[in-house]
């Protein structure tokens, strides 16, 4: 009976501890595992990467890894050549590279109005006045814009010599018109054989000529003819100038 009492005596010393440690290690892992909250893996992106080796001895190693390589660079353009010829303004500095554009649409020119009628064969009457043959008609057309001296006018120059201003401003048209055609447009019908008319040889309007020159007087219809007309009196062109010398002046 003595020998029971030691055994099982025995057994609760030594065993009941034994049993004990484990299961209360157990529970107290499992109320730590509860307790603690799930790791944060969003930022493991972030972390810099590890690498792992054994260097000669056997013994690990643990390293950074080497970053993943970036994209490349842009290349920098080469710079542009400068061919300014010399003597010439170079343009602005060109930073970027060369773009090809729409060239700029160039405005193609009008036309310059025409004449309407074109006439051959012309005699002049007077500074105002020459005849020509259209069809079968014979016209006298008048210049249109002008006051003309008649053929027998007379002038007086400044030192009070008198002398044939007509004659002189009919001859000088009929050297500028010379065997040439002249362009007519009438701008105004109301006598069918004696119309009047823009007219022009060449290049030259035949009023703008004339007033400019001194042969002439604006009637008033054509503003851009005063001005002329100034500068003729102010520096003594044709009829304002001094009688000239030989058959004319007398």
């Amino acid at each position: 009976m003595r020998r029971r009492r030691g055994q099982r005596s025995l057994a609760m010393t030594w065993g009941v501890p034994l049993l004990a440690g484990p299961a209360v290690t157990a529970l107290g892992l499992l109320a730590l595992t509860l307790t603690l909250a799930p790791p944060d893996l969003s930022d493991l992106s972030e972390m810099p990467a590890f690498v792992a080796d054994a260097n000669a001895d056997g013994a690990l190693r643990v390293a950074a890894a080497d970053p993943p390589p970036s994209a490349p660079a842009a290349e920098t353009p080469a710079p542009v050549r400068n061919v300014t010829p010399p003597g010439v303004t170079p343009g602005p500095a060109v930073s970027g590279p060369l773009k090809r554009v729409k060239p700029a649409e160039r405005a193609i020119p009008r036309p310059q109005d025409q004449p309407a009628d074109r006439y051959t064969r012309v005699v002049v009457l007077d500074a105002g006045h020459f005849r020509v043959v259209s069809g079968s008609d014979a016209l006298v057309v008048s210049v249109a814009g002008i006051v003309a001296p008649a053929f027998d006018e007379m002038c007086t120059d400044g030192d009070g010599v008198e002398w044939k201003c007509g004659a002189r401003a009919r001859a000088e048209l009929a050297r500028l018109i010379g065997g040439r055609s002249v362009g007519c447009t009438t701008v105004d019908d109301t006598e069918p054989r004696a119309p009047v008319a823009r007219c022009s040889v060449g290049n030259r309007d035949l009023a703008s000529w004339l007033v400019e020159n001194g042969w002439a007087e604006p009637d008033g219809s054509r503003v851009e003819l005063i001005p002329l007309a100034t500068t003729a009196r102010d520096q003594k062109r044709g009829r304002h100038g001094s009688a000239p010398h030989g058959i004319i002046a007398g």
